[in-house]
């Protein structure tokens, strides 16, 4: 099948691309090495800034599914190995949120991909690490694995 873009990775950026581009009627192929629900395998950071609400908002994903009253944080304390801490409490955005989640990577990630499906333009390959990336010139035209 030809594709007009083939995403490697199915975490939060990966997903959110493929659902924009599928919304837009692109045909896509997303491939992630992983199987959901599963930790990344990179340490990320566990928290859900506002801008990434409204993205999840704009993609039509409620807020209820990804977060609860109890999970949300309205301040941030950065402590490095007791050198220092800075506290920093969390603005008020325009659309009036003033809060971030803390979210379980397991869960988040599985909803997101799972959200996929409604795109019938997109193409989800899990378990799928990629080894090699096909080039016509200076095109890329596929990736094995």
């Amino acid at each position: 099948m030809d594709y007009d873009v083939i995403i490697v990775g199915g975490r939060p950026a990966g997903a959110t691309l493929a659902a924009r581009l599928g919304e837009w009627g692109h045909r896509v192929l997303i491939v992630d090495r992983a199987t959901f629900p599963s930790l990344p395998q990179v340490p990320s950071s566990p928290v859900l800034y506002p801008s990434g609400m409204q993205i999840l908002d704009a993609l039509g994903i409620p807020e209820a599914d990804y977060g609860v009253p109890e999970a949300q944080m309205r301040r941030l304390i950065i402590e490095f190995s007791g050198e220092f801490s800075v506290e920093m409490p969390v603005p008020r955005m325009r659309d009036g949120r003033a809060y971030v989640y803390g979210l379980d990577r397991n869960v988040f990630d599985a909803r997101l991909w799972r959200e996929l499906e409604r795109y019938p333009s997109v193409e989800r390959r899990e378990g799928f690490a990629v080894t090699d990336v096909l080039r016509e010139g200076e095109r890329v035209v596929g990736v094995e694995g």
